[in-house]
């Protein structure tokens, strides 16, 4: 989001309408950040890419590169971004095995400071990883292990592969991560800042692909498990449950046209409670999210160029219903509620309808694209706030409120570069979403005015792969 303020300011009523907006309940808008997030990328940029990947069985070197920056505001200190590099090394061994090894390093951080208020979570950390792929004429067995500088916190997986027929590939997996996370809770005096936090998820994966000479069909469906670990007990293992179906295919009409179609169902649902100095101060009794994204693709290709264009759905709903003991945290926020304990129930449904072209050039060694898209956002987010007594009683009626913003309609533009040159493959990719208009409630006068001081919206991924 480029050009225009956006985001929130709780000393100022510019994102909600309705009543005052307690900053400790940013906490629950950002508390999805801790399992797998929303997908700021996948919303930012929701461009053409292809779905299905085929496994190479080439040796080679590569050096990687990814930066997403979803949004740097450096008048209310607002920061979403991730910075992901490291290096591929994947060798033959035999006719039948190769070895991988992966090193990355990680950083990923959001981040909210006002006047009163500061959170943030972030990861941080350098991995190392080996895995080792067997593959036979009908079946491929892969197993791989991660460590990070926690050594004592190992992750791994295994793989099972077969085939059918050589057509129909059965696919089943497991893997274990351990992620290691930093997360900050303050509100005045107030500082909430666990050490040796650790995301612990459970991976659950069974695919089934058809493929023939004209037509790929593919069904997947994912099952994750998530809770986190903390050294000093200042929280309670979450009950965090994924489940995430996906459907799809590739149809080539003839030499010269192809259409491709997706379809994915994510549900998540969590518990988590919150402990300082052995008392719960926040309590969500519930965070529910269901996604809907479904596209369709059509590639007219050409001798020396191709154009693709394609158009994609996305619903997001998420509930959310928390509580919060004002009286743990400050003695101005139970002033500002007139209550020790207050209830919190979020509602959200955010829709984004996209039409996307690509226009990719094959000239010698080079492949040029050129990805044009454009965005419609829509959004209906409500926050209802219920002041209680010890006893469980409502001490007033609750206070409703509303997002002020209810649309955006944007663009992206976007570039790739790949060059071959003998054994060496450079990939370079840039894609920008740029804001044309804010829909609200009510228009903030402090938003009139464009800032000159936030950034975001930019991926940039940049690769660099020796062939052996």
């Amino acid at each position: 989001m480029i050009g225009r303020k956006l985001l929130i300011n709780s000393e100022k009523s510019t994102l909600y309408k309705g009543g005052v907006f307690a900053s400790p309940f940013l906490f629950i808008i950002f508390f999805s950040i801790l399992f797998s997030q929303f997908g700021t990328e996948n919303w930012l940029h929701p461009n053409i890419t292809n779905h299905y990947n085929v496994t190479d069985s080439i040796s080679y070197l590569e050096f990687l590169n990814n930066t997403h920056i979803g949004i740097r505001d450096f008048e209310s200190s607002l920061n979403i971004y991730e910075i992901n590099s490291g290096v591929n090394y994947k060798q033959k061994i035999n006719n039948n095995g190769k070895l991988h090894i992966s090193y990355l390093n990680i950083f990923q951080q959001i981040e909210q400071i006002d006047t009163n208020f500061h959170f943030h979570y972030k990861q941080k950390y350098q991995s190392a990883s080996v895995s080792y792929i067997n593959s036979f004429s009908n079946s491929r067995q892969v197993g791989w292990i991660k460590i990070n500088e926690h050594l004592l916190k190992l992750s791994y997986g295994t793989l099972l592969e077969y085939n059918i027929r050589n057509i129909t590939t059965v696919e089943m997996e497991y893997s274990k991560i351990n992620t290691p996370i930093s997360l900050l809770l303050s509100y005045e005096d107030f500082i909430y800042f666990p050490q040796d936090l650790f995301r612990l998820d459970n991976y659950y994966k069974f695919k089934v692909t058809y493929n023939n000479d004209k037509f790929l069909f593919q069904n997947t469906l994912w099952v994750k498990n998530s809770g986190i670990s903390s050294e000093q007990n200042k929280l309670e293992s979450p009950e965090n449950n994924i489940i995430r179906f996906e459907t799809g295919g590739i149809a080539s009409i003839n030499q010269k046209n192809k259409v491709d179609w997706f379809y994915y169902f994510v549900d998540k649902k969590t518990e988590f409670s919150f402990y300082q100095n052995s008392i719960k101060f926040l309590k969500i009794n519930c965070f529910n999210t269901r996604i809907h994204f479904a596209g369709f693709n059509h590639t007219k290709i050409y001798e020396n160029y191709s154009f693709q264009y394609g158009f994609s759905y996305r619903q997001l709903d998420t509930n959310a219903s928390a509580r919060l003991r004002t009286s743990t945290i400050s003695n101005d926020l139970f002033t500002l509620f007139g209550a020790p304990i207050v209830n919190n129930k979020d509602n959200g449904l955010l829709k984004q309808y996209n039409f996307l072209t690509q226009y990719k050039l094959f000239y010698n060694s080079s492949i040029i694209s050129f990805n044009i898209s454009a965005h419609k956002e829509e959004y209906d987010i409500s926050l209802t706030t219920i002041p209680i007594n010890s006893f469980g009683l409502p001490l007033t009626d609750p206070s409703k409120q509303k997002l002020n913003i209810i649309g955006k309609n944007a663009i992206n533009l976007g570039f790739e570069y790949e060059y071959n040159y003998k054994s060496i493959i450079f990939n370079l990719y840039f894609d920008q979403q740029i804001p044309l208009k804010i829909y609200y409630i009510e228009i903030p006068e402090d938003d009139l005015k464009e800032s000159t001081k936030i950034y975001g919206g930019g991926l940039f991924k940049l690769s660099i792969i020796k062939l052996f």
